[in-house]
């Protein structure tokens, strides 16, 4: 009997950015070729979204004939790569029995987990157990990617998506990672496994005796990188001069209520991100979102200068408490710098401060400055 590790690189959706990971079995008591993979899920159900983000989302190993994997993979135009792997004398089958009673319906389901449980994980898991452990001895060592890196990466196609996961991402994505651990991307514990080699018979051989493309779609990998952050942290540092021009620099009804406006439109993208980490981290299981320091400087106490930016608009003074509230607002967001220094706060976070804290500081200071009497 042959076994195959089947990877499919992202499908162009959100929902499929991160790839696929399969097992294949052939031949033995086999009539025709079965794939096994853990990424069946009801995607029907009226809760969908909430049930992922929660952490609470159960996903089941599915097994189905070949040619269902195929006109699948052909139906969404993506790419797919088959290893052979030699596994043990008499491991394939038993992986295979094991499977077969995975997937019977009181057997198959288990709750997703991004980084821990998922296509990929399963998969790994299940070759490293027929290997004896193999699998996790050789990737034991550790890697420069973290798991911000590979989410960035494949968020790529989607800028503002990427922008906000990755401020609301916290200092778990960037915790170091093994070779193991980085097995959770279909593309990582691909290439990983190409560099496995383990004793067997007295004899080091390689877990992988070939590979071959099946299948180059119109959907291939994820950049080898993500795509640079750089350029909006540069876009709070242009907002935060307009700002400041606008509000400590012109004169007259149109400098004030373009000043008012900017104050209030970014305010409300950092109130909104900042609420939208804390819900999801007040009510996921999912590790990775939240606390984070970003809340220094966007958090829902942001909202503040949404009203303060709008009475500016409006022409109307804040009073004496509100323009300490602001001023408290500058002074809590200036401790993310020194936050950024603590090394128990592993946090990859220097491109959000970029972003955020200069409008912020430039707000506080035209409310400051106009703020009793604009």
């Amino acid at each position: 009997m042959k076994v195959f590790l089947l990877t499919t690189s992202p499908g162009g959706f959100l929902f499929n950015s991160m790839g696929h990971t399969a097992l294949s079995f052939s031949g033995g008591k086999l009539d025709e070729p079965m794939v096994f993979n853990w990424g069946a899920y009801d995607g029907t159900r009226p809760d969908l979204l909430p049930a992922f983000l929660s952490g609470r989302m159960e996903f089941w190993l599915a097994g189905e004939v070949w040619k269902v994997q195929w006109r699948r993979t052909v139906k969404q135009d993506r790419t797919m790569v088959a290893q052979e792997l030699a596994l043990p004398p008499g491991e394939a089958e038993s992986l295979l029995a094991r499977l077969e009673e995975g997937y019977k319906p009181q057997n198959r389901a288990y709750v997703y987990h991004w980084a821990k449980d998922n296509c990929a994980t399963q998969a790994r898991d299940a070759v490293d157990r027929a290997t004896g452990g193999a699998v996790r001895a050789a990737l034991a060592g550790e890697v420069p990617q973290t798991a911000r890196f590979e989410g960035s990466r494949h968020l790529a196609p989607w800028p503002v998506v990427a922008w906000a996961w990755r401020f609301m991402a916290g200092p778990y994505v960037d915790h170091p990672l093994t070779e193991w651990d980085l097995g959770m991307v279909p593309e990582r514990l691909m290439h990983s496994l190409d560099k496995v080699r383990y004793t067997r018979g007295g004899v080091e051989i390689p877990l992988v005796t070939r590979s071959c493309v099946l299948r180059e779609g119109g959907h291939s990998w994820a950049p080898a990188a993500p795509g640079s952050p750089w350029p909006w942290s540069a876009g709070g540092g242009l907002l935060a001069a307009l700002t400041a021009g606008l509000g400590l620099g012109g004169r007259g009804r149109a400098a004030r209520v373009g000043a008012g406006l900017l104050i209030a439109l970014h305010a409300l993208w950092a109130s909104f991100l900042g609420l939208a980490t804390f819900v999801l981290w007040s009510i996921s299981q999912l590790d990775g979102v939240g606390p984070t320091e970003n809340w220094l400087f966007a958090g829902p106490q942001t909202l503040l200068l949404v009203w303060a930016g709008l009475r500016l608009v409006r022409g109307r003074a804040l009073g004496p408490r509100a323009l300490q509230a602001v001023r408290a607002l500058g002074a809590l967001g200036l401790l993310a710098i020194p936050a950024r220094l603590n090394p128990l706060w592993a946090l990859d976070n220097l491109d959000m401060i970029a972003a955020f804290l200069p409008p912020l500081l430039a707000a506080v200071a035209v409310l400051h400055r106009r703020g009793a009497a604009p």
